[in-house]
């Protein structure tokens, strides 16, 4: 299994807000877009400085994963993603491992890759 966001509308200049949703990925029935982008920017900076509020927490993100959600998300509906810096625990050394392991799976998975 793993985590889906569900990222909420909003406009470029609004916060990045979401929700997690934990799907079997041997059955995901509702289809989600993975994406797929480079940590750091094109001067190097890999820092998680960027933030997106997820289920009432702040999870820190690299100024180039809170950009590339920002330009993604949709005005006026949801829209179901999976990114890695968000949807794999970072901290949990363990989760992350395995997850991943996974990321072939969930990238085949996908009804679409954002790149």
């Amino acid at each position: 299994e793993t985590r889906i966001v569900n990222l909420f509308p909003g406009k470029l200049e609004d916060s990045v807000r979401c929700t997690f949703e934990t799907v079997e990925l041997s059955s995901v029935y509702e289809e989600y877009e993975a994406i797929s982008y480079t940590w750091a920017t094109e001067g190097g900076d890999d820092m998680k400085t960027g933030c997106v509020y997820c289920d009432e927490r702040i999870i820190p993100v690299t100024k180039n994963c809170e950009a590339i959600l920002r330009r993604l998300r949709r005005p006026w509906k949801t829209r179901r993603v999976w990114v890695d810096a968000i949807c794999i625990n970072q901290v949990n050394t363990s989760e992350r491992n395995h997850q991943v392991g996974l990321m072939d799976h969930v990238y085949r998975k996908a009804s679409n890759v954002l790149i």
